[in-house]
């Protein structure tokens, strides 16, 4: 049986609170992932341990990238008192948390070679009721397209005692999409979306749209950094925009060369004209000169260039704080 984690584990925090007390917290968060990973990998076999991008590879960097979110800071006046319910119950050992959270009339039997055993869940992404939400039929749901190709780097574990060290183009883009998620849910926004992914380098793969109750689906498609060639595949762009059941912000983050460029284009300007809000980000290579691509803009696609990836997650923030009515 697949454990299905929690993507969120996190609270709202007020503008109050402490800056340091925040940051010393996300350090321990840290800590106690990479103690989590060391426990799981213990008792494997040499051949699983070594799979590239195994469930239990893709664990250990959820429970990393849960740690440099960027947290959300709401005004004490609106923030939550207490949740009115929990969406997801997430297997976990009965030792390691707190009574009340496992959800008991859950608990299950499973027969093992030898005997039974038990399986306990806990409560997780509570859902909180705050004042002055959107109503559910103004938000758009959200669909994250990410750029995976041996040009967007990826060093998730260097200098891991530097918290602002650079760490590649897909770190800062997978920052981002748990920030993302993060304010989402901690503004109590998330519960009223589905989510959408795609990761694209050599292969174009796709999650389906899900609700935030199943976001582990989104997230172990965007994890794996594929490191290859870039190519967007259009038939699967398009399935995805089929596949919508409402209006949906796409945010398509690359550092451009995607090699079947002008087919992507076509694609992103039928998408825009069937209604579909489209960010669509390049990050600038240094000593290079980008420009807006006319077609996009003229189609009425927001097509961003940054000179500088540290950039992308405070924009992308800025995006969805003003679209989904999110008041820092």
């Amino acid at each position: 049986m697949t454990e299905s984690p929690s993507v969120f584990q996190w609270e709202s925090i007020t503008i109050e609170e402490d800056d340091q007390k925040e940051a010393d917290a996300g350090k321990d968060a840290e800590k106690t992932a990479k103690k989590k990973s060391q426990k799981k990998g213990k008792g494997k076999s040499g051949d699983e341990s070594g799979k590239k991008n195994s469930e239990e590879s893709l664990l250990k960097l959820h429970e990393l990238y849960l740690t440099r979110a960027k947290p959300l800071k709401l005004p004490s006046k609106i923030m939550h008192q207490h949740p009115v319910g929990h969406l997801q119950l997430v297997p976990t050992d009965l030792y390691d948390t707190s009574l009340n959270q496992i959800k008991w009339s859950s608990t299950r039997p499973y027969p093992v070679r030898g005997g039974t055993e038990w399986w306990f869940y806990r409560k997780e992404i509570p859902i909180y009721r705050h004042q002055g939400s959107l109503p559910q039929a103004t938000l758009p749901d959200f669909a994250f397209v990410l750029d995976s190709s041996a040009s967007m780097g990826f060093d998730p574990y260097h200098a891991p005692e530097n918290e602002n060290a650079f760490r590649g183009a897909y770190d800062l883009a997978l920052r981002t999409y748990y920030s993302v998620i993060r304010h989402l849910s901690s503004a109590g926004k998330g519960v009223y979306l589905r989510f959408a992914a795609i990761n694209f380098s050599s292969a174009t793969h796709y999650s389906g749209w899900h609700s935030i109750d199943a976001l582990w689906e989104i997230t172990k498609v965007l994890l794996p950094h594929q490191g290859k060639d870039t190519t967007l595949d259009i038939e699967i762009l398009q399935r995805m925009a089929n596949e919508a059941t409402r209006p949906f912000l796409m945010i398509l983050i690359t550092d451009s060369g995607i090699s079947n460029q002008s087919e992507v284009n076509q694609t992103l300007i039928q998408m825009r004209h069937q209604g579909q809000e489209i960010i669509y980000i390049q990050i600038n290579d240094p000593g290079t000169s980008q420009h807006e691509d006319q077609e996009l803009k003229t189609a009425g696609i927001h097509n961003i260039i940054i000179q500088n990836s540290r950039d992308l997650e405070n924009l992308v923030l800025d995006i969805t704080h003003h679209r989904y009515g999110i008041h820092t």
